[in-house]
Protein backbone atom coordinates (compact mmCIF):
# COMPACT_ATOMS: atom_id res chain seq x y z
CA UNK A 1 0.00 0.00 0.00
CA UNK A 2 2.72 2.41 0.75
CA UNK A 3 4.22 1.83 -2.78
CA UNK A 4 1.10 2.23 -4.20
CA UNK A 5 0.52 5.33 -2.56
CA UNK A 6 4.06 6.52 -3.09
CA UNK A 7 3.64 6.01 -7.37
CA UNK A 8 0.57 7.95 -7.10
CA UNK A 9 2.01 10.61 -5.15
CA UNK A 10 4.78 10.78 -7.65
CA UNK A 11 2.46 10.44 -10.64
CA UNK A 12 0.38 13.37 -9.14
CA UNK A 13 4.18 15.62 -9.30
CA UNK A 14 5.32 14.46 -12.61
CA UNK A 15 1.63 15.56 -13.56
CA UNK A 16 1.69 18.96 -12.14
CA UNK A 17 5.00 19.99 -13.32
CA UNK A 18 5.40 19.85 -16.87
CA UNK A 19 9.25 20.03 -16.84
CA UNK A 20 9.72 17.37 -14.97
CA UNK A 21 11.46 14.47 -16.91
CA UNK A 22 11.97 16.37 -19.90
CA UNK A 23 14.74 18.70 -21.38
CA UNK A 24 14.40 22.26 -20.35
CA UNK A 25 14.27 24.74 -23.13
CA UNK A 26 16.29 27.56 -22.85
CA UNK A 27 14.27 30.69 -23.74
CA UNK A 28 15.80 32.88 -26.79
CA UNK A 29 18.60 35.37 -25.64
CA UNK A 30 16.88 38.77 -26.22
CA UNK A 31 17.48 40.89 -29.32
CA UNK A 32 18.70 43.97 -28.91
CA UNK A 33 16.63 46.48 -30.40
CA UNK A 34 17.94 48.83 -33.37
CA UNK A 35 19.12 52.29 -32.70
CA UNK A 36 15.60 54.47 -33.52
CA UNK A 37 16.00 56.56 -36.25
CA UNK A 38 17.12 59.71 -36.08
CA UNK A 39 14.33 62.05 -35.96
CA UNK A 40 14.77 65.43 -36.79
CA UNK A 41 16.46 67.84 -39.10
CA UNK A 42 19.27 67.18 -41.33
CA UNK A 43 22.27 69.98 -40.84
CA UNK A 44 22.61 70.52 -44.77
CA UNK A 45 19.00 70.89 -45.43
CA UNK A 46 18.95 73.68 -42.45
CA UNK A 47 21.67 75.47 -43.70
CA UNK A 48 20.77 75.28 -47.01
CA UNK A 49 17.71 76.69 -46.06
CA UNK A 50 18.93 79.64 -44.25
CA UNK A 51 20.68 80.37 -47.50
CA UNK A 52 17.76 80.39 -49.48
CA UNK A 53 16.11 83.09 -46.96
CA UNK A 54 18.79 85.67 -47.94
CA UNK A 55 21.01 84.95 -44.86
CA UNK A 56 25.16 83.99 -44.55
CA UNK A 57 25.55 80.93 -43.04
CA UNK A 58 29.66 80.02 -41.91
CA UNK A 59 30.71 76.33 -42.69
CA UNK A 60 29.97 74.03 -39.14
CA UNK A 61 31.63 74.56 -35.99
CA UNK A 62 32.08 72.78 -32.67
CA UNK A 63 32.26 69.05 -31.49
CA UNK A 64 30.01 66.59 -33.55
CA UNK A 65 27.81 66.38 -30.50
CA UNK A 66 27.58 70.07 -30.71
CA UNK A 67 27.92 71.43 -33.81
CA UNK A 68 26.69 75.30 -34.40
CA UNK A 69 27.37 77.74 -37.67
CA UNK A 70 26.87 81.58 -37.47
CA UNK A 71 24.65 83.23 -39.43
CA UNK A 72 24.83 86.76 -40.79
CA UNK A 73 21.74 89.31 -42.11
CA UNK A 74 19.72 91.70 -41.16
CA UNK A 75 23.00 93.77 -39.78
CA UNK A 76 23.48 91.02 -37.14
CA UNK A 77 25.23 88.11 -36.85
CA UNK A 78 23.60 85.19 -34.54
CA UNK A 79 24.41 81.40 -33.39
CA UNK A 80 22.24 78.49 -34.53
CA UNK A 81 23.50 75.16 -32.78
CA UNK A 82 22.20 72.02 -33.46
CA UNK A 83 21.01 69.91 -30.43
CA UNK A 84 20.19 66.20 -29.82
CA UNK A 85 22.34 65.42 -33.41
CA UNK A 86 22.69 61.24 -34.55
CA UNK A 87 24.20 61.22 -37.69
CA UNK A 88 23.74 64.85 -38.24
CA UNK A 89 20.49 64.65 -38.33
CA UNK A 90 19.06 66.78 -35.12
CA UNK A 91 15.90 67.01 -32.97
CA UNK A 92 16.18 70.62 -31.64
CA UNK A 93 17.61 74.10 -32.27
CA UNK A 94 18.49 77.07 -30.24
CA UNK A 95 18.90 80.51 -31.56
CA UNK A 96 21.26 82.59 -29.80
CA UNK A 97 23.23 85.93 -29.98
CA UNK A 98 25.05 88.32 -27.25
CA UNK A 99 25.70 91.75 -27.12
CA UNK A 100 28.40 93.58 -25.61
CA UNK A 101 28.51 97.11 -24.57
CA UNK A 102 28.33 99.92 -21.92
CA UNK A 103 24.40 100.10 -21.45
CA UNK A 104 23.70 96.37 -21.01
CA UNK A 105 22.85 95.82 -17.42
CA UNK A 106 21.34 93.29 -15.55
CA UNK A 107 18.19 95.87 -15.12
CA UNK A 108 17.82 95.75 -18.43
CA UNK A 109 18.22 91.90 -19.49
CA UNK A 110 15.20 91.44 -16.85
CA UNK A 111 13.17 94.64 -18.26
CA UNK A 112 13.55 92.61 -21.68
CA UNK A 113 12.31 89.60 -19.57
CA UNK A 114 9.32 91.13 -18.18
CA UNK A 115 7.92 92.68 -21.18
CA UNK A 116 8.80 90.01 -24.19
CA UNK A 117 7.55 86.67 -24.80
CA UNK A 118 9.68 83.76 -27.05
CA UNK A 119 13.81 85.04 -26.89
CA UNK A 120 14.76 84.92 -23.37
CA UNK A 121 17.63 86.79 -22.41
CA UNK A 122 20.61 86.52 -19.83
CA UNK A 123 23.22 88.81 -18.17
CA UNK A 124 26.69 87.74 -18.32
CA UNK A 125 28.28 89.85 -15.87
CA UNK A 126 31.65 91.64 -16.79
CA UNK A 127 35.10 89.39 -15.99
CA UNK A 128 37.04 92.54 -14.72
CA UNK A 129 35.69 95.29 -12.61
CA UNK A 130 34.73 97.98 -14.72
CA UNK A 131 34.27 95.85 -18.05
CA UNK A 132 31.44 95.83 -20.36
CA UNK A 133 28.86 93.18 -19.37
CA UNK A 134 26.85 90.72 -21.76
CA UNK A 135 23.51 90.28 -22.84
CA UNK A 136 22.59 86.83 -24.01
CA UNK A 137 19.25 86.07 -25.45
CA UNK A 138 18.07 82.78 -26.66
CA UNK A 139 15.13 80.75 -28.98
CA UNK A 140 14.58 77.30 -28.38
CA UNK A 141 12.74 75.20 -31.51
CA UNK A 142 11.65 71.05 -31.03
CA UNK A 143 11.52 69.98 -34.66
CA UNK A 144 8.73 67.39 -35.14
CA UNK A 145 8.80 64.42 -37.68
CA UNK A 146 7.35 65.38 -40.97
CA UNK A 147 7.02 68.32 -41.31
CA UNK A 148 10.14 69.26 -43.47
CA UNK A 149 12.31 72.40 -42.95
CA UNK A 150 9.13 74.56 -43.67
CA UNK A 151 8.26 74.28 -39.94
CA UNK A 152 11.31 77.23 -39.23
CA UNK A 153 9.77 79.39 -41.55
CA UNK A 154 7.75 80.84 -38.18
CA UNK A 155 10.65 80.89 -35.87
CA UNK A 156 12.76 81.98 -38.14
CA UNK A 157 10.15 84.99 -38.50
CA UNK A 158 10.26 85.10 -34.50
CA UNK A 159 14.05 85.18 -34.68
CA UNK A 160 14.47 87.96 -37.16
CA UNK A 161 11.66 90.07 -36.10
CA UNK A 162 12.12 89.99 -32.41
CA UNK A 163 16.37 90.01 -32.20
CA UNK A 164 16.62 94.08 -33.97
CA UNK A 165 14.61 94.81 -31.28
CA UNK A 166 16.14 93.08 -28.42
CA UNK A 167 19.60 95.01 -29.48
CA UNK A 168 18.06 98.21 -30.04
CA UNK A 169 16.63 97.47 -26.32
CA UNK A 170 20.28 96.57 -25.41
CA UNK A 171 21.83 99.28 -26.75
CA UNK A 172 23.51 97.97 -29.67
CA UNK A 173 21.39 99.56 -31.82
CA UNK A 174 20.28 103.19 -31.34
CA UNK A 175 16.91 103.56 -31.67
CA UNK A 176 15.80 106.41 -33.97
CA UNK A 177 14.08 109.26 -31.92
CA UNK A 178 11.11 110.90 -33.54
CA UNK A 179 12.25 114.26 -35.29
CA UNK A 180 11.78 117.35 -33.42
CA UNK A 181 8.88 119.36 -35.21
CA UNK A 182 10.70 122.81 -35.86
CA UNK A 183 9.43 125.51 -33.90
CA UNK A 184 7.47 128.26 -36.28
Amino acid sequence: MKIAMALAALALTTNASPTLGKTAVQAPAPQTAPAPAATGLPITTVTQWLTAQGLTVSPLEGEADAPRVRVSGDDLTWTLNFNGCQNQVCGDLQFGAGFRNPTVTEARVNEWNTRNRFLKSFYVAPAQAGGEGTGMVQYDVILLPGLGVEQLTDHLAVWRGLLPAYATHIGYFVSEQPATPQAQ
